[in-house]
C-alpha cells in the first residue's frame, strides 16, 4: 500500500529553513562575542530575527517549488496564509533560541551580563 503523500508539507521545510539561519546566526553571535570579548543578547536577537526569516523564506521556496500542486509561487510576493505561519515561525523560534541560550549562558556564567 502506498503511504499518501502531504499536499502541504513545506511550513516543515519553513521550520528547517529558519532552524538553519537561527543556528548560522547563533554562530556568528558567539564569534563576535569572542572578538569584542563581551556577549550581546541584543546582536543575538537582531542575527536570528534577520537570518531565521531568511532561511524561512528559503524554505518556503524550496517548498513551493516542490509541491507545485500546492498552488504557491516559490518566488515573489507571499500570500496571507504563507506569511502568517512564517512570521509565527519566525516569532516563537527567536524567542525560543534567545531563551535557550540565556538559560544556557546564565548557568554557566551566572545572571547577565556576560
Amino acid at each position: 500500500m502506498e503511504k499518501p503523500q502531504r499536499k502541504y508539507g513545506f511550513p516543515v521545510l519553513m521550520l528547517l529553513g529558519f532552524a538553519g539561519g537561527a543556528s548560522l546566526a547563533t554562530a556568528a553571535a558567539f564569534i563576535f562575542a569572542v572578538r569584542a570579548q563581551r556577549f550581546s543578547y541584543t546582536g543575538l536577537f537582531d542575527l536570528v530575527v534577520a537570518l531565521g526569516a531568511l532561511g524561512t523564506y528559503a524554505g518556503h521556496v524550496i517548498g513551493a517549488a516542490k509541491y507545485k500542486d500546492a498552488g504557491f509561487k516559490p518566488l515573489g510576493p507571499l500570500s496571507q496564509g504563507v506569511f502568517i505561519v512564517g512570521a509565527v515561525i519566525v516569532l516563537l523560534g527567536t524567542i525560543a533560541v534567545v531563551g535557550a541560550i540565556l538559560g544556557v549562558m546564565t548557568l554557566i556564567k551566572g545572571p547577565p551580563p556576560h
